[in-house]
């Protein structure tokens, strides 16, 4: 900057000299040659004068003489009003002067009526005056050459010059010095800041801007230091926290980028975690699958939800892939991230096998007994025993609910098989759901006569990925609901609809209703809006639990629009993806 900044102040002031030294010169020569015009006129108005006062030609010469003897700064020709000159002060020889004349120009001169009659011939400066018809009068003064005069000017010039050039250097080095100690405790300030070590500037300067400059400075410095500790605060009680979490936690972008990953992560995936800026996901997680299933999520912009089984260390860990939309920095537009929480769920999967076991094996040895119950009150009450009619209705009453506590049975198997094995389901299977509505409309059509509710369908072809049999499960669970819930002469319509990203099974009656107050429990188990209701038809209170459990294991929405008294409408949504 110094450097810079004398380099300008010498440019500038070396224009401005050169620019002095030419205008001077200029001004000089002009007034210099104003001054002398005036002395050539107030010469030659006295010189005229008297020249009109003569009466012979003599008296005109001794006049003539008187002004030019022993000078050599002007000389004076007498010309008659023909041009002619008589007497030319430079010549004293008559014969040649009779052969000179004036020019036509400065005969023009002398006849003109304007004032302007100072002319420049030959280096001389002229004044000429006709003093009368007869007489014109003509005194001219050598001009001085400017060459001399000139180059003194520049010599002296030059010499100035190096003067103030040497002056300005010392003076900009000065200054500039002065202003460069100012930026650099600035700088070295700044410097503080970065490294937590954060000092005042001293504002003692001799320039009053400068000094208002630092306290300004200095203000703001502070305000910055203390929103840089703050944030600091705020950014190692985050870290903090993040890396010791009990659950992995990784953050990448729509580029593919990782962002973060804490130590847990990076102890569950086996890998030195050295995050850098523009690192991929894949130079970190070095396993095939789960790169696989993290890079269709981002491509898809899917969330997903699986379970890993670490075979060196024999942990099973929950990977959860959430899609957030974020402006991760404020320089950038929004965009995409994908959020991985990792979480060790071993023990949550062993008491999970250790449930489905004991209800596999508990609903195993309770079929037995209640086989032997439901078979011989069968027996009994078509005959197969001698018993009184009160007797009668008491092994009826046993039979059905022998018959509802089978089913209940074979609901929790079904229900612990979906919950402990769906990620052994396969899912591949085209499934016509046109079909799939037809078949179970068809087989609940006599159960609907049976409950005066009428069966109506609306469905088009439509295939879709996944478990026929799971889905037929889905469908007939609702179905059998809507018939169950429906008033006399009600109606229950199965309809089929599809949209961009959607395919939609609609189950809808015209039944009972569901209140607010219910709706965000009927999908728990055992739950029965009517328990009298469900008793009597063989209800288990299962049937909405495993209906949205097919949905999740399909990852399909399944909602509910009910009005009470008016009915209900179940919405299953398979993504066609």
């Amino acid at each position: 900057m110094g450097d810079e900044l004398v380099r300008r102040n010498l440019t500038i002031t070396i224009i401005s000299l050169i620019l002095f030294f030419f205008l001077s010169l200029y001004i000089t020569s002009y007034y210099n040659r104003k001054n002398l015009e005036e002395n050539l006129i107030n010469i030659s108005t006295i010189l005229n004068k008297q020249i009109m006062n003569s009466v012979t030609e003599e008296e005109i010469v001794e006049i003539v003489d008187d002004y030019t003897n022993d000078q050599t700064w002007i000389k004076v020709a007498v010309a008659n009003s023909l041009g002619s000159i008589i007497i030319d002060s430079t010549n004293d020889s008559t014969s040649e002067i009779g052969d000179i004349s004036l020019s036509d120009d400065e005969l023009e001169y002398a006849n003109s009526s304007d004032n302007d009659s100072v002319y420049i011939i030959d280096g001389e400066l002229n004044y000429i005056t006709k003093i009368n018809d007869d007489i014109i009068v003509r005194t001219s003064i050598a001009i001085q050459s400017n060459e001399t005069y000139i180059l003194n000017s520049i010599f002296y010039m030059l010499i100035l010059i190096i003067f103030v050039l040497i002056l300005e250097i010392f003076s900009s080095r000065k200054t500039s010095k002065v202003i460069e100690n100012a930026f650099l405790m600035i700088s070295d300030n700044l410097k503080t800041i970065n490294s937590g070590e954060y000092q005042q500037i001293e504002t003692k300067h001799k320039f009053y801007e400068v000094n208002e400059a630092l306290e300004n400075i200095n203000e703001i410095n502070k305000n910055i230091y203390a929103y840089i500790l703050e944030i600091s605060s705020e950014r190692d009680k985050v870290s903090f926290i993040v890396n010791n979490m009990q659950q992995g936690l990784i953050i990448i972008n729509e580029n593919y980028d990782l962002l973060i990953i804490n130590k847990y992560a990076c102890s569950i995936l086996n890998s030195e975690c050295q995050v850098i800026e523009g690192i991929k996901f894949s130079e970190i997680i070095k396993n095939t699958y789960l790169i696989e299933k993290i890079s269709t999520s981002l491509k898809k912009h899917k969330n997903e939800y699986f379970d890993y089984f670490d075979d060196k260390k024999e942990k099973v860990y929950s990977f959860i892939l959430s899609h957030l939309v974020s402006k991760w920095d404020k320089s950038t537009k929004a965009s995409s991230l994908l959020f991985i929480s990792i979480i060790d769920v071993t023990d949550e999967r062993k008491n999970d096998e250790i449930k489905a076991e004991f209800i596999v094996n508990a609903s195993h040895e309770l079929k037995t007994p209640i086989t032997t119950i439901s078979g011989f009150s069968e027996l009994i009450i078509n005959g197969g025993g001698s018993c009184d009619k009160k007797t009668r209705e008491y092994i009826t009453r046993i039979y059905l609910e022998s018959i509802r506590m089978k089913n209940t049975i074979d609901e929790l198997l079904y229900l612990s098989n979906l919950e402990y094995k769906s990620s052994t389901i396969s899912l591949n299977e085209d499934v016509d759901l046109e079909e799939v509505v037809d078949d179970v409309v068809e087989n609940y059509k006599t159960y609907g006569i049976q409950n005066m509710v009428t069966i109506e369908k609306e469905t088009r072809k439509i295939i879709i990925k996944g478990s026929k049999a799971l889905i037929r499960h889905l469908l007939v669970n609702l179905v059998e609901n809507a018939i169950k819930y429906n008033r006399e002469n009600g109606k229950v319509i199965v309809r089929l609809e599809e949209d961009i990203n959607d395919v939609i099974l609609k189950v809808i009656d015209t039944g009972i209703g569901i209140d607010a107050g219910n709706m965000n429990k009927i999908f728990d188990r055992f739950y029965r809006i009517e328990e009298s209701r469900s008793r009597s038809t063989g209800g288990t209170g299962l049937g909405l639990t495993i209906a949205k459990k097919i949905c999740i294991v399909h990852g399909a929405s399944i909602n509910i629009e009910s009005n009470l008294g008016i009915g209900t409408t179940f919405i299953v949504k398979f993504s066609k993806e």
